[in-house]
């Protein structure tokens, strides 16, 4: 057995074939860059009115400023200003070359339909100048980049359209067990509904990955053999849900081993889901998760999350988080990382009611993952805890 430390170091060694494309704009949500993204312009790529108003010359407030040009977002002025003179401007219109203020609509009276009157204390210059926000050439996006609507809006800021990406790799779900039955079937006696797959869909479809369903396999040495040699040839990951432990129908590393798959290692010192096997062959990983849904949502979020960086190119990176305990926490034996599930409330963590790996609406409630080190028996109120986000 290894500890949590010892798997994340062996995870984070392996390497991965990434395979490049590009795709338009308007589908590249969740996807990830595949080299960096430079502005082509200036942003903004000239000054431009911060509102709707007047521009002027700030020299000239105490006196009355006649109109000499309408400007509207789009249009490029035509007349200089000179003293005394002002052209009316709607925000994000360019400002004419001889202002240096914007004075607000709201602070002038014009007269005559030809005259403004500066009538307030004082005033902002209520200008966005060329380039304060985005420089020619400056690095807008990272390559690695899992892109979100911001990262969209940066991109057609750009002017890139088409968008250089790493295709979504596809990862394969194989759930295991005799008494396993799918939601949609009645359940019956000494029977349980499959919820580990979808729980483990919704958890792929966050990444940059494409779920591939492989439905049940009862606890049939061939049957997951045969089932697995499917899934291999069109993925990049496979994720097989119970049959991890040492148990008689515990069957998936046996299997991997006749298929030529390197055992990297079987066992974590984490609680819960310590049975969690991580396996290699060629370009192909595969794990074996614990079939109780808890321990399964666990491993992936600390274990395949992490693989998965490195099959989509993923820069991503976990920013765990510390917040103080708003009560106390012991526990008897400390050998293992103990997981635990919080709720963040008024800047604290409070404990959520956990009554096993297999109590999944515990999940629903929980905001994060406290992670208390081997070692560590009794946390404190108040004290620090290092924790996972979920939400």
């Amino acid at each position: 057995m290894i500890s949590f430390e010892q798997a994340i170091e062996i995870i984070n060694n392996q390497k991965s074939n990434l395979d490049i494309s590009d795709i338009i704009l308007t589908e590249a949500y969740n996807y990830v860059l595949s080299q960096d993204i430079f502005s082509d312009i200036d942003m903004p790529p000239f000054d431009k009115a911060a509102m709707d108003g007047f521009a002027c010359r700030i020299e000239d407030l105490s006196n009355d400023l006649e109109i000499v040009e309408n400007i509207i977002a789009g249009k490029q002025p035509n007349v200089k200003i000179h003293q005394n003179q002002c052209t009316s401007i709607t925000t994000g219109s360019p400002v004419p070359e001889g202002a240096n203020c914007v004075i607000k609509i709201e602070d002038v009276q014009v007269f005559e339909n030809k005259f403004v009157r500066f009538v307030a204390d004082k005033t902002n210059l209520n200008i966005c100048y060329r380039a304060e926000d985005i420089k020619k050439e400056q690095l807008l996006l990272k390559k690695g980049t899992l892109l979100q609507p911001c990262h969209l809006a940066i991109l057609a800021s750009a002017g890139i359209y088409n968008v250089p990406i790493y295709t979504k790799p596809k990862v394969g779900i194989i759930v295991t067990g005799n008494e396993i039955l799918e939601p949609y079937e009645k359940i019956s006696s000494a029977k349980i509904r499959n919820s580990n797959a979808y729980q483990l869909i919704g958890q792929l479809q966050k990444t940059a990955c494409i779920p591939l369903y492989g439905g049940l396999v009862a606890d049939n040495k061939e049957s997951i053999k045969n089932k697995i040699v499917e899934l291999y040839k069109n993925t990049s990951v496979i994720l097989i849900t119970g049959g991890a432990s040492v148990g008689e129908f515990d069957l998936t590393e046996s299997i991997l081993k006749e298929l030529g798959f390197n055992i990297l290692f079987n066992k974590v010192s984490i609680q819960p889901g310590k049975p969690v096997i991580f396996a290699q062959k060629d370009n192909l990983f595969c794990f074996g998760l614990s079939g109780n849904p808890v321990s399964s949502f666990f491993q992936f979020e600390f274990f395949v999350s992490q693989l998965l960086k490195k099959v989509t190119g993923s820069n991503v990176c976990d920013y765990n988080l510390h917040l103080p305990l708003n009560t106390s926490y012991s526990r008897k034996k400390a050998e293992r990382t103990q997981f635990i599930l919080l709720k963040i409330v008024n800047q604290q963590v409070k404990l959520i009611d956990f009554n096993g790996s297999a109590h999944i609406n515990s999940l629903a409630d929980a905001d994060a993952i406290g992670i208390i080190p081997a070692d560590i028996n009794t946390l404190k109120e108040g004290e620090l805890i290092e924790i996972k986000l979920l939400k």
